[in-house]
């Protein structure tokens, strides 16, 4: 998925990336070709194996797995007691705070 991201960010910036400049070995380019994840031309103006191809685009295969791994998961009930005492304490201190305020004001302005 990261290597998926990279290659839609430098197409959405517009540079001409290559798959050494993404990060991909030649092995996972050749796997991840053959599923048919990203769209590729060629240029002739470099001489090393993966230098020649630059990467057109990203498939709809892929776009879809993108979305897919971009999903929001389920919030676990450790993180929900947490934020639930996290609001609890600052409204404690804003209540606090607010007293502290009252008597301030009351006893030099009041």
């Amino acid at each position: 998925m990261h290597i998926l991201r990279q290659i839609q960010d430098a197409i959405g910036r517009g540079e001409r990336a290559t798959p050494i400049s993404v990060g991909l070995k030649e092995r996972e380019f050749q796997e991840m070709d053959d599923e048919g994840l990203f769209k590729l031309y060629r240029s002739l103006d470099d001489t090393e194996a993966l230098s020649i191809y630059r990467f057109e685009g990203i498939s709809e295969k892929a776009l879809g797995m993108l979305a897919e791994a971009s999903q929001v998961h389920p919030v676990s009930r450790a993180s929900r007691i947490c934020r639930a005492l996290g609001i609890g304490l600052w409204d404690l201190v804003k209540v606090g705070a607010g007293g502290v305020l009252g008597w301030y004001l009351k006893r030099y302005f009041g």
